[in-house]
């Protein structure tokens, strides 16, 4: 009988793994881990990384990730970005029309229609070279928050910015040497709808970052913002929720082992009784 509820169990917990392949992975991050190798998260090298400060939307700890840029200073004070490889951060290829949303949040003294973090999605490369933005990327999506749709970002609070929802719904545009496109959704994107099919290209990384290499006029390209509360949503379930800044401990990756570890405490339970 003990032998028979042990398998039983087992059997059970082989067929929720396998029928539940959607989870969700918590990640801290700390400018420490932009160094660290084989970790999915690093900065534009032609640039310092960001640094931290103090405070953080609730439930991402006390600290956020942190810049301040001058576009009419030394080009190295430019930009700061946060770059998200995400191959490594799932564990396997990404096309955009994997993805069912992404959003952030930040966090700066000024209002709404001033410079904040913004987004830059950048696809592989392809054979068809005829189509490639550059030689080292095929497509680059961007997102600046000031023309989010329904904006609503008050200053010195944090907020939020997303590809969907009825507040600070991201808008897209590419402007490369192959293709300019403007106005575009995330469900456009994603759906293959848009002018230009990008649903099946593949995610090289996400940028996220604050000023530009060169731009102007320099006044608005110039100012400081925070960074925190990243999440990054699978259309199959699985969710990467990054936070972002000082942390007690680096890059920290919480997934279903709570479950299996409890599965596997019951086993050994039933075995000794």
């Amino acid at each position: 009988m003990r032998s028979f509820i042990k398998s039983l169990v087992l059997s059970f917990a082989v067929c929720l793994l396998v029928s539940m392949p959607a989870f969700a992975v918590s990640y801290n991050v700390s400018p420490a881990d932009f160094l660290t190798p084989g970790t999915a998260f690093t900065y534009d090298p032609d640039a310092p990384a960001p640094t931290t400060a103090a405070g953080a939307p609730t439930g991402y700890g006390t600290d956020s990730l942190y810049a301040n840029v001058n576009q009419s200073g030394p080009a190295a004070d430019h930009y700061r970005t946060l770059r998200i490889l995400v191959p490594q951060l799932f564990n396997k290829t990404v096309a955009l029309s994997d993805i069912a949303s992404i959003s952030y949040m930040t966090n700066k003294p000024v209002g709404q229609d001033k410079l904040d973090w913004r987004m830059a999605i950048y696809t592989f490369p392809t054979a068809d070279t005829a189509n490639n933005g550059a030689g080292w990327y095929r497509s680059r999506l961007q997102a600046r928050p000031d023309q989010a749709t329904n904006l609503n970002a008050p200053a010195n609070q944090w907020n939020q910015w997303t590809t969907g929802g009825s507040a600070n719904q991201l808008s897209f545009y590419e402007d490369t040497s192959k293709r300019s496109l403007n106005s575009m959704t995330w469900a456009g994107i994603t759906g293959g709808t848009t002018t230009w099919d990008y649903s099946d290209e593949n995610i090289k990384y996400i940028d996220l970052a604050l000023g530009t290499g060169s731009s102007s006029p320099a006044s608005w390209w110039t100012g400081e913002s925070r960074l925190d509360g990243v999440i990054i949503t699978l259309k199959d379930g699985t969710t990467a929720n990054i936070n972002l800044g000082t942390v007690p401990e680096p890059l920290t990756m919480i997934a279903l082992f709570g479950g299996i570890t409890a599965v596997g405490g019951y086993i050994r339970r039933r075995a000794k009784a």
